[in-house]
C-alpha cells in the first residue's frame, strides 16, 4: 500500500510540475500526503488547492483541517468559518471538522498518550502471555469468563461524558452516523431498529469483561499522524471513559491487538488444545472444520450470522450470508445465547455485536474468546492486511 501511494504521490507532484495552477491535482496530494504522515507538506498542498480555488468547499474544508492538524489553530478556525457548505451533508460534516479542530487543540497527540499511558497505572495491563495464561485456566476450571476487544469502531459509542458530548456534538454525531452506516449501511434507520438503543448499552456491556482490549500509544500516536477524525474520536472515547471515570472492579485491560499477539507469539495453540468443546459464532460456514484441523477439537458447532456491509472483499464467497445482522440475526443469536452454558467455550468473531454476545455468553455461564478478525486469517481471507499470510 505504501509503495503504491509513494508512486501515486510521484505522479501527482508530475502533473503539478507540467500544470502549477491545478488545484485539483494539489487536493488529491495534499490526502495523500496526510496518509503519509507528512502532514506539514501536506497543509501546504491544500493551502494551494484552496488559493487556486477558494470557493470549493472541499478544498476549503481540508485546508483548514490540516491548519489544525498543524496546530495553527487561530488560522484554522479562521479558514473553516469561511468556507461555504452546498447542502445540509456538506453543514454538516464542516461542522464536526470545526469541532474536530477544537478537539485536536483540546486533546493534542501529546495529552491523549499521556492519558493512555496512565491507564496502566489506574488498571492491570496485561502482557499476551498473561492473557494466554489466563484463557487457558478457565478453560481447565470451567468457570464464566469474557475477553472482549474494542475496536476504533466500538469507541463510536463510548462517551468521555455529558461535557464532552456538548463541547463536540457535530463531531460526534458523525462518528456515531459514520460507523452505523458503515456497519449497516446508509439505507439502516437505527432509530427505528433499535440500534440507537442498543449501542447505548454497549459501555455497561463491556464492564462485565474480566480482560478488555484498548487501543494502545503506537496506535492513537499512528491516529494522530494522519490526523484522522473519525478514529482518534473513537479511540480517545474509550481511553478518556475508562480514565476519567471510576475503576471499574475486576476489570484488566491489554492491548486491543491481543488476539494477533497471541497467534505471533505462539501462544493460541496451546490455548485451543485444552478446549475440548466449542462454539463459533463466525459467518465463516467452512470455520469448524478449519479449527478441528489445526488444533484437534471434534465437538465444535457453528452460530452464522450474517456478513455485514462493512466486508465486500467477502462478498462472493460461497459461505457468507450477505443479509442483515441487525436486527433480524442480532436478536435471534441474543436468545440462543441466553441459556446455561456450563463452562463451554464460545470463539467469536462478530465485530460490535460481538462484545453483547459474549457478556451475555458469561453471564449465562460460558466462556468468551473475542478474537475476531484472526480467524479470517486461518481461512486465509484478506480482511485486513497481511491477514491471509501472518495467521494462516
Amino acid at each position: 500500500m505504501a509503495g503504491r501511494r509513494d508512486w501515486a504521490i510521484g505522479f501527482l507532484e508530475r502533473i503539478i510540475e507540467a500544470y502549477p495552477n491545478e488545484p485539483a491535482a494539489r487536493y488529491e496530494l495534499a490526502f495523500l500526503l496526510q496518509e503519509s504522515k507528512r502532514l506539514l507538506d501536506a497543509c501546504i498542498q491544500a493551502e494551494a488547492a484552496h488559493r487556486l480555488a477558494p470557493d470549493a468547499f472541499r478544498f476549503g474544508l481540508h485546508f483548514g483541517h490540516m491548519l489544525a492538524a498543524n496546530g495553527a489553530w487561530a488560522e484554522a478556525d479562521q479558514v473553516l468559518r469561511k468556507v461555504k457548505a452546498g447542502n445540509d451533508a456538506e453543514t454538516a460534516e464542516l461542522l464536526s471538522i470545526i469541532d474536530f479542530a477544537r478537539y485536536l487543540q483540546e486533546t493534542p497527540r501529546a495529552k491523549a498518550v499521556y492519558l493512555t499511558r496512565k491507564l496502566r497505572d489506574k488498571y492491570y495491563w496485561m502482557n499476551a502471555t498473561e492473557v494466554a495464561d489466563a484463557m487457558a485456566r478457565v478453560v481447565e476450571e470451567g468457570r464464566p469468563f469474557s475477553l472482549i476487544r474494542l475496536g476504533d469502531g466500538d469507541g463510536a459509542h463510548f462517551s468521555a461524558g455529558p461535557e464532552d458530548e456538548a463541547k463536540y456534538p457535530h463531531l460526534h454525531r458523525r462518528v456515531r452516523k459514520q460507523h452505523t452506516e458503515f456497519l449497516l449501511g446508509v439505507d439502516n434507520d437505527p432509530e427505528f431498529t433499535g440500534y440507537t438503543a442498543v449501542t447505548k448499552t454497549l459501555m455497561r456491556h463491556v464492564k462485565e469483561a474480566d480482560i478488555l482490549g484498548i487501543s494502545y500509544s503506537s496506535w492513537i500516536e499512528h491516529e494522530y499522524d494522519i490526523s484522522s477524525p473519525v478514529t482518534i474520536t473513537c479511540l480517545m472515547n474509550t481511553n478518556r471513559h475508562f480514565y476519567e471515570n471510576e475503576r471499574v472492579a475486576g476489570l484488566t485491560l491489554c492491548d486491543q491487538i491481543i488476539h494477533a499477539q497471541l497467534h505471533q507469539d505462539r501462544l493460541i495453540e496451546a490455548v485451543m488444545r485444552k478446549i475440548k468443546s466449542l462454539t463459533v459464532i463466525s459467518c465463516l460456514e467452512g470455520l469448524p472444520a478449519r479449527i478441528s484441523e489445526m488444533f484437534g477439537i471434534d465437538d465444535i458447532d457453528l452460530i452464522k450470522i450474517p456478513s455485514e456491509t462493512y466486508a465486500p472483499h467477502l462478498y462472493g464467497e460461497k459461505h457468507l450470508n450477505i443479509s442483515k445482522h441487525f436486527p433480524h440475526a442480532f436478536w435471534p443469536t441474543v436468545e440462543q445465547l441466553s441459556k446455561p452454558h456450563n463452562g463451554r467455550v464460545f470463539l467469536i468473531a462478530a465485530g460490535t455485536f460481538g462484545k453483547y454476545y459474549a457478556t451475555i455468553i458469561k453471564r449465562h455461564g460460558g466462556i468468551a474468546f473475542d478474537l475476531g478478525s484472526l480467524v479470517d486469517g486461518w481461512m486465509k481471507l484478506a480482511s485486513r492486511p497481511g491477514y491471509a499470510e501472518q495467521f494462516a
